[in-house]
């Protein structure tokens, strides 16, 4: 079995090598025909072809897998289904789409319900988190110095307004804002020397180090799937504040109000999140959940 892999570069290439770790063939075959047409024609050396992150290179790339013969899926992660949801065109290409691909996967059980509203059936795979995670015999412990972690790629869908305000609320607290790799938190920025306690660390390719410098990861997205950086920060035994209500362990917020209570509730007892890292080792393990996306391919490959 070989599985060509195009779409989001970052979880395209962590989702190559836990394939390759499992004995599965598995190459990030560039990032489709946006950066070079001739990766068209890569795809004929692949019995699967996954995309993942649904932008129109990968449906072109999926199009063309099918018209090779290649067994096709189609991996939904989060913001792709706003967008479809959101935007027309979008929807209608998504639609189109779901006729010619063999499976389409979503991260977490809110996706598979919002693209079963517009018709579009999927299983639902959760991510793979690198097995380093895991690994440990010990947490590592809480910074020396209180810090929230935050992701801001994008001024609607991340909520840096909020993050803007909390800074402002908690001057002695550092806030730690990494970036998506091709987006940057331009509006926030622009914000800098109003709140001098955010500190921008831009992509990080490797984000345990950060997260080891972190107390609190917040996240106050507009939409969401299940997201690498709040496995991640549970299984370091960090705390987490989401505006999704998806897992345990997470203080849940809705707003700048109870993010800024619940900030200040940790701050008052900063202790390890043992119950979040003791679910996510149960309920994420790597080897598991690579085990289960394998049978995937496998159940796909019988049938035809």
């Amino acid at each position: 079995m070989k599985v060509g892999i195009v779409g989001s570069e970052g979880s395209a290439k962590k989702l190559a090598r836990h394939l390759e770790e499992a004995g599965i063939h598995a190459d990030f075959v560039a990032a489709g025909i946006q950066k070079s047409p001739t990766s068209f024609f890569r795809l004929k050396d692949y019995d699967i072809i996954h995309g993942l992150f649904m932008r129109r290179f990968v449906f072109c790339s999926l199009i063309f897998g099918k018209m090779l013969g290649k067994i096709t899926i189609c991996h939904w992660m989060g913001s792709d289904v706003m967008r479809v949801l959101k935007n027309t065109r979008f929807r209608l290409m998504a639609l189109a789409l779901n006729k010619c691909v063999d499976l389409n996967i979503v991260f977490w059980e809110n996706l598979k319900e919002e693209l079963k509203h517009i018709g579009i059936e999927s299983v639902v795979w959760p991510i793979p988190v690198d097995i380093e995670y895991f690994s440990a015999d010990e947490l590592p412990s809480m910074p020396e110095k209180f810090s929230v972690l935050c992701k801001i790629a994008d001024d609607w869908l991340y909520g840096s307004d909020s993050v803007f305000k909390l800074a402002k609320d908690f001057p002695d607290v550092r806030f730690l804002v990494v970036s998506g790799k091709h987006k940057h938190p331009t509006w926030l920025l622009s914000k800098k020397d109003e709140a001098l306690n955010i500190v921008f660390l831009g992509w990080k390719n490797n984000m345990r180090e950060v997260y080891r410098q972190s107390t609190v990861l917040l996240r106050l997205t507009k939409h969401d799937g299940l997201s690498y950086m709040v496995v991640e920060s549970l299984a370091m035994g960090r705390q987490v504040i989401w505006s999704h209500n998806f897992l345990p362990y997470c203080r849940y917020v809705k707003n700048h109000i109870e993010a800024k209570e619940a900030i200040s509730k940790i701050q008052k007892d900063p202790k390890l999140n043992v119950d979040g890292a003791e679910y996510v080792r149960k309920n994420f393990n790597p080897k598991f959940i690579i085990r289960k996306l394998i049978h995937i391919y496998n159940g796909l490959i019988s049938e035809r």
